[in-house]
């Protein structure tokens, strides 16, 4: 994909410069490396202090593609690098990237020289949910987000960043709600110890009622197991959802698009959501844990949202966490007690 790049000049040239020369002509094709225009500069004399000599330095396109048009004249001052000087059509903007490489055209961009920093540079954010290895560039971002802003008004929605543990759930590893469950019947057959075998006979005779069990009716299990070839706990994590959930998903899925974002691992999010959204229609892939957020303490509407917020809501127990954000909903922090 073709698109045309604005290149300003490097902000370590000696400004203000002054332009002698343009090299290239528009409508000609340039490699990376070719001296794109000349320029002077004043600078005093390294012998005598009080003396200004005149210099002359070249400028040197870090980019390839054909040059469009110039935005500078010959005998113009520059005083900073925030002019773009010319217009360049690149052959390919290098605006997707997987691990330093280019994922439109396959070039290894990790490459520094003379010129400036690696081509890398020109991908830094981070949008998919399920990974860090993909990166785009600013332009390509915006151009997304336009897709997705396109999308959600077109649908007559808005998107919602959804907390899990205390904003939807409550999770906990105590092995007594297991006990409980199997004393209820709530258990597979194949699992239960047999306490609760009768549990499901009306009147159930002999067996002592659990003051629990309609609390534990809606309570989910999983244990993680095996995780990127290593044992996790081997632990039950039992999950209770925030009374009437169901239907509060049912309903928000109708206003907005859904993103799950928790400072949980991944393995366990996926869980948790397999748990509350088993057919995957409420927040399908959209789930973002901190293996791809990277932190442990702070969450970033950004990271999901990097060009427009305007159409977002967050609702989270924790305010802390979003650093004052003006999207957030606080939510009363859902726990879920035993009796």
């Amino acid at each position: 994909m073709s698109s045309s790049t604005a290149l300003p000049p490097p902000p370590t040239l000696p400004f203000p410069i002054v332009v002698q020369q343009l090299k290239i002509q528009a409508g000609n094709e340039i490699k990376r490396g070719d001296i794109l225009l000349q320029y002077s500069f004043e600078a005093k004399d390294p012998d005598d202090r009080h003396r200004i000599q005149k210099r002359v330095g070249s400028w040197e396109c870090p980019i390839e593609g054909k040059l469009t048009r110039w935005n500078v004249k010959v005998g113009e001052v520059v005083i900073d690098s925030r002019k773009p000087l010319l217009h360049i059509l690149e052959p390919c903007t290098h605006a997707v990237q997987l691990e330093g490489l280019c994922a439109l055209c396959g070039k290894d961009l990790t490459t520094s020289d003379y010129l400036g920093p690696s081509q890398a540079s020109r991908a830094s954010i981070r949008m998919s949910h399920d990974t860090t290895s993909v990166l785009v560039s600013l332009e390509e971002a915006s151009r997304l987000d336009n897709i997705s802003t396109s999308h959600l008004l077109s649908t007559r929605r808005l998107s919602l960043i959804v907390d899990l543990d205390q904003t939807i759930i409550h999770a906990t590893v105590d092995p007594t709600v297991g006990e409980w469950m199997d004393e209820c019947g709530l258990l597979p057959t194949s699992e239960s110890k047999g306490k609760g075998k009768d549990s499901n006979k009306k009147g159930g005779k002999g067996r002592r009622r659990n003051p629990n069990e309609e609390a534990l009716r809606d309570v989910g299990r999983f244990k993680l197991g095996l995780s990127a070839g290593r044992v996790e706990d081997d632990c039950w994590y039992y999950i209770k959802p925030r009374p009437g959930l169901p239907a509060f998903l049912k309903e928000l899925s109708k206003l907005y698009e859904m993103h799950v974002y928790t400072m949980g691992t991944r393995a366990y999010a996926e869980k948790v959501c397999e748990v509350i959204d088993p057919k995957g229609e409420f927040f399908g892939r959209r789930i973002l844990s901190r293996d791809e957020s990277g932190s442990l303490t702070a969450k970033s509407i950004a990271r999901l949202f990097p060009v427009d917020t305007s159409m977002v809501v967050i609702i989270d127990d924790r305010s802390d966490v979003w650093e004052g954000s003006r999207n957030l909903v606080k939510v009363v922090p859902c726990e879920f007690h035993l009796a």
